[in-house]
């Protein structure tokens, strides 16, 4: 198998339609890019199961979750619930579609309210306001490849239903 066709088998979509994905790929075959999944090597797809650790892992790395939408029965109203229950901040959309969010206690915001949640969360606007200089004076190190060494041990992966 090649680093392609893992990338694309495990990713796609959307990463055949990702707009810099040569230079992903570029970075990944230089050894400049660290690539975390929580899927088995040997799965050919993702599982729901994967699926659903994935984003609750991206979730919890989070500083504020954003769900558009999320109807009763989806993995995404799932997640939604597990956040409300592990007290992590999430937010919604002031809408009707939200509203299963809303009934569990997700709060909404439009575009001219969720500016100030986003700012108390430590989001700084940049733009039309001078921007404050920032001493960017440093030293920069030739790259050198990363060392190809076990610093774990092996991982071992049994599928389900199977014995280890």
């Amino acid at each position: 198998e090649t680093f392609d066709s893992y990338l694309l088998d495990r990713f796609y979509p959307p990463l055949h339609e990702f707009p810099e994905r040569d230079e992903y790929f570029r970075r990944a075959e230089n050894g400049e890019l660290l690539v975390l999944s929580v899927a088995p090597p040997d799965e050919n797809r993702q599982r729901r199961k994967n699926i659903m650790q994935r984003n609750w892992i991206s979730c919890l790395l989070s500083d504020l979750v954003f769900i558009p939408y999320a109807p009763k029965g989806s993995k995404t109203y799932t997640t939604a619930k597990r956040l409300v229950k592990a007290d992590i901040p999430v937010f919604t959309l002031e809408h009707s579609i939200a509203k299963e969010l809303h009934q569990l206690g997700i709060p909404g915001f439009n575009r001219k309210t969720v500016r100030s949640l986003i700012e108390q969360a430590g989001a700084k606007k940049y733009g039309r306001e001078k921007v404050q200089e920032v001493d960017a004076s440093f030293e920069v190190t030739p790259y050198k490849p990363p060392e190809k060494r076990i610093i774990q041990g092996e991982i071992k992966f049994v599928k389900e239903n199977e014995e280890e």
